[in-house]
């Protein structure tokens, strides 16, 4: 696949130097001008706006607006970079002009997926957190809704339904309900042949009742709704007790009132006693892109893997794409022919490497998934982990429905029937298109001033061929929500026996604080081995040259250990140091992105555009990571 590079280096020349970001940006265009350059990417993307404004970086650290992340006891003089939080006051309902309007809550919870959800329910039942005397809870999600609909499969799996049931105790049954169980795997090969006549074969057939008993196989918006649904539950019962959730329980008597829709989070700015009269000691303020401010006590990141909250905690940390590309569908099992749907409570996994030796001509190699998902629906998958070849298919454009998609899939996958048949009757605007997308592990999830903490896919987003993106959020949630009250019981009794210390401190709710750190503490080791271990195994199926170097005795003991995080056993000795030593970058196919901040963007199961007035400055589909010498175009 042809490309172009351009060079940033000349942005920072003395020519360039006294340069407005208007003329800078229309020498970007006029360099492009003319070229063969296959946009694979529908983006405007923040680092060409962040390049053409800090000419002295060809790789500016992240920012939003302008505003980076400062030192949190000092106050910068640069009017430009405090111009959003510049003059914020501790009084919501100050009238004054030269003071901004926010509003203030105890935990903003950032994003409404499974681990956001999943918190707020752990938080809200919790007799301790609730009785205190001002805890209040918002979750903020980007969405102007939450989704009825996706494309997307959940794998639950025991340790995810212990998981669960530490938040509630209904949850395990609902997902149960909601899904179907997980009975047979099916292991499959499409065999080389000459003029695409591959022959498919099952290799393995796996009794998934003593292998995993107890896994759900669930769409991912059905568990999502669960969660919403118990959490409303969860907030009616607590609106109707005598010990009230917040100082007003009407306030809270339905999701819709903790659920803060249509807030997208640009950036964050954490305080610690900026003013004299700030009695609970600082605060995080929030911007939101509808221009609304929210000053919490805390703030839990769960906003999925391009979270705005990490970027805005570690700037120069950047997702990971591994050279795989995934087209999605979820249909209704009975618009299939019947020797195109799924085995009953099963999972079939169909795989075809290519034409031997031959890596440059002929389809790609591929592996695609057709899976009962629960009511009545099927669950398709289609991923081709050849880069260029992948990249070829529609020209990664991502997202539902594009346009060719499925006539493109269709020749890449004419030497199987199987696969061919669910494609045929797949309706092209059900297909999404995304990149498989992950992170690296994060020195620490915490902000400096110890306020800020990253959960689930904005802390550990990890390569999906595990099926533990999910349950390990899950996890991570729960751990976090018993280290909050653990911290909450510790400030406020004696001993066990619930009695009430004279604590007249309680409004400062440092008790947050200390909760999230033990968090960080607990859980971040074990996640790390996890997230290394789910990677490396990604990069095998990934890489056309063999990533990992563990014998297979020692992925048994592993997959085993990870699949029984929830009984707290101490991760394998055996092949842990190779795990820590892995690094995806060093895999050929993996390339560091540069992280598109705005525009239409990859997430990992929804298609969203935001940032409409950049998209319109910038109107360049653009996808953009980082090269030797430059930004690669492609």
């Amino acid at each position: 696949m042809a490309c172009d590079t351009i060079d940033c280096d000349w942005l920072g020349t003395k020519e360039n130097s006294d340069n407005t970001f208007a003329s800078l940006f229309s020498k970007v265009v006029m360099k492009m001008k003319g070229r063969n350059i296959l946009l694979i990417r529908l983006v405007c993307c923040i680092q060409i706006v962040n390049a053409l404004r800090d000419t002295a970086s060809v790789f500016p650290e992240w920012g939003t607006l302008g505003v980076e992340q400062q030192d949190l006891r000092e106050c910068s003089n640069d009017e430009e970079e405090n111009e959003w939080w510049e003059g914020l006051d501790d009084h919501p309902d100050n009238n004054n002009n030269s003071r901004k309007n926010y509003t203030c809550v105890d935990i903003a919870i950032i994003g409404a997926g499974h681990a956001g959800l999943v918190t707020a329910i752990g938080l809200s039942r919790s007799t301790d957190i609730a009785s205190s005397s001002s805890c209040k809870i918002r979750i903020y999600e980007r969405d102007p809704k939450l989704r009825e609909s996706s494309s997307g499969m959940l794998s639950i799996w025991p340790c995810g339904k212990t998981f669960l049931e530490r938040i509630h105790p209904d949850l395990p049954n609902l997902v149960s309900k909601g899904g179907c169980s997980y009975e047979k795997g099916f292991v499959s090969v499409v065999h080389n042949g000459s003029n695409n006549n591959g022959i498919e074969t099952i290799i393995r057939e796996i009794d998934m009742n003593k292998a995993y008993p107890d896994t759900t196989l669930i769409r991912w918006h059905a568990l999502r709704s669960i969660l919403a649904n118990v959490l409303n539950d969860v907030l009616k019962k607590r609106s109707s007790s005598s010990s009230s959730f917040e100082d007003n329980a009407e306030d809270v008597d339905v999701i819709e009132d903790m659920l803060v829709t249509d807030h997208s989070l640009l950036s964050y700015k954490e305080m610690i006693g900026m003013n004299d009269d700030d009695d609970d000691d600082g605060g995080v303020f929030l911007l939101f892109e509808n221009g609304n401010i929210v000053k919490a006590k805390i703030v839990i990141g769960a906003d999925g893997t391009f979270s705005s909250v990490r970027r805005t905690m570690h700037p120069s940390d950047k997702p990971i794409y591994f050279g795989q590309m995934n087209w999605n569908a979820v249909v209704s099992t009975d618009s299939l022919p019947k020797d195109a749907r799924p085995y009953p409570n099963g999972v079939k996994r169909i795989s075809y490497e290519g034409r031997g030796e031959d890596t440059t001509s002929g389809p790609p190699r591929w592996t695609a998934f057709v899976n009962d998902c629960g009511a009545n629906h099927t669950f398709f998958q289609f991923r081709v982990s050849d880069t260029e070849k992948a990249m070829a298919i529609s020209g990664g454009r991502g997202g539902l429905g594009l346009s060719g998609v499925k006539a493109a899939l269709l020749s890449t996958v004419q030497m199987n029937t199987t696969v061919f048949n669910v494609l045929k009757e797949l309706p092209e605007e059900l297909i999404f298109e995304r990149a498989i997308i992950g992170r690296l592990p994060a020195m620490t999830w915490l902000s400096p001033g110890g306020r800020v903490a990253l959960l689930g896919d904005s802390a550990h987003a990890m390569h999906p061929t595990l099926g533990m993106g999910a349950n390990q959020a899950i996890g991570s949630a729960a751990s976090l929500v018993e280290s909050i009250t653990s911290a909450y019981r510790k400030q406020h009794y004696v001993d066990d026996k619930e009695k009430k210390k004279n604590d007249d401190d309680d409004n400062s709710m440092v008790w947050l604080m200390r909760g999230l750190e033990n968090y960080d503490d607990s859980r971040r080791p074990e996640m790390d081995l996890i997230l290394r271990y789910a990677n490396m195994i990604g990069c095998d199926q990934a890489s056309s040259s063999k990533a990992s170097k563990l014998d297979p005795t020692i992925h048994a003991l592993w997959n085993k250990w990870i699949h029984n995080t929830n009984r707290n056993e101490p991760p394998p000795t055996d092949g842990q140091d190779t795990i820590r030593m892995f690094d995806p970058l060093s895999i050929p196919e993996n390339i560091e992105l540069v992280y598109a901040k705005i525009g239409v963007f990859f997430d990992g199961g929804e298609f969203s555009k935001t940032r409409t007035e950049w998209s319109e400055a910038i109107p360049i589909p653009m996808f953009i990571w980082s090269g030797a010498k430059g930004v690669k175009l492609y």
